[in-house]
């Protein structure tokens, strides 16, 4: 791993924002001009330099050891001749309940129970600078997700080993009186889709993988929701400025079948390659603006509607601020969002549900 250290700057500059990537630079407290949730920048404080700072990428970072190996099944298989092929793994066609009927436009959310919520927080690494600030992002998703009827759980700086415990757990369980369900990850990041756990890296994707349609029943056919805050590579988006142009069929049959991996939804707070920002005073960009939007309209507009208006907040409202690291100065993030979710999602108050 590559190290350099940083020489103490002259007193009364602002501290920087810093990046959900394995770098600790100058950090941004809430005071920082650069940091806007409203457009109006504050007062400047004083900056504050750690010792060291370090910066990984997908190339250079250095495993202590071989990281605990994850479960895996089939997902593809080289071959030159297509008609050569046989898969290895015979694939059946797969029976669930129905969840809603095959016309509806909105997921059922009329269950006994809305679901779990699953916040997996990472600050502190073994290896890695810790990621100061984000347990203000866990206090606001408890209480945002709470109040849209969820069933909160957070863990804490887990090893990739214990999460996947916790993720291949909750995928085994009976969620069949559960409307979604929500996973939540804040931690490093980097390229090649690849999270950092309190030990080592594993790809994203394993996070969702347990609960596609045809391995979690009870889940099938209702929205699983995940949510990423983390950076996604080491690309920086310098903006740019916009200047006013004055010119300016169904069927009837009652069964149907849907893909394994339909009803998902994956929200990344960044676009993929890029850095994603965070506020040591004042949390993520991304789960700011995502809980500020829920807890506004969470009840009354749809999941869809609520991350458009999330990604503009982001994409809008937001300038980092560094005057000691130029190349990290007035940069600015959007949120990416990659969906096979099938219909609308409405958080229903359950409340309003019994009484009718």
């Amino acid at each position: 791993m590559q190290e350099f250290k940083l020489q103490s700057p002259p007193k009364g500059r602002p501290r920087s924002t810093v990046t959900d990537g394995l770098m600790s630079p100058p950090q941004t407290p809430g005071s920082d001009p650069g940091y806007m949730s409203t457009g109006t920048p504050t007062t400047p404080s004083n900056l504050h330099l750690r010792r060291k700072a370090f910066r990984f990428s997908a190339s250079s970072v250095e495993m202590s050891a071989s990281p605990p190996r994850w479960d895996t099944q089939l997902d593809a298989r080289a071959f030159a001749n297509q008609s050569q092929y046989e898969p290895s793994v015979e694939v059946k066609p797969t029976t669930a309940t129905m969840a809603a009927e095959k016309c509806a436009r909105v997921y059922n959310m009329s269950h006994n129970k809305r679901g779990r919520a699953l916040i997996f927080n990472h600050e502190e690494f073994r290896d890695m600078p810790p990621r100061d600030g984000s347990g203000i992002d866990v206090k606001r998703l408890e209480s945002a997700f709470t109040s849209l009827d969820f069933q909160v759980d957070v863990y804490q700086d887990l090893p990739v080993e214990k999460l996947k415990e916790v993720i291949n757990e909750v995928s085994l369980g009976d969620h069949k009186d559960e409307d979604c369900l929500v996973v939540i990850v804040l931690t490093h990041g980097l390229g090649n889709g690849l999270l950092f756990a309190k030990d080592y890296a594993y790809p994203v994707e394993h996070l969702w993988a347990p609960f596609a349609g045809d391995k979690c029943l009870t889940l099938a056919g209702k929205p699983k929701l995940f949510f990423i805050q983390a950076c996604r590579g080491e690309k920086l988006d310098g903006g740019l400025t916009l200047v006013k142009n004055c010119t300016q069929t169904d069927n009837n049959l009652s069964n149907y079948k849907i893909p394994s991996m339909a009803d998902f939804l994956l929200a990344f707070s960044t676009f993929e390659g890029h850095y994603s920002w965070r506020n040591p005073e004042k949390g993520t960009w991304f789960i700011q603006s995502l809980c500020e939007v829920l807890e506004e309209e969470g009840t009354k507009s749809s999941l869809q509607d609520i991350l458009l208006e999330v990604s503009r907040r982001v994409a809008t409202n937001y300038e980092s601020y560094n005057d000691f690291f130029a190349w990290q100065h007035e940069k600015k993030q959007v949120p990416q969002i990659n969906s096979t979710l099938l219909r609308q999602v409405y958080f229903t108050p359950k409340e309003s549900l019994n009484k009718d």
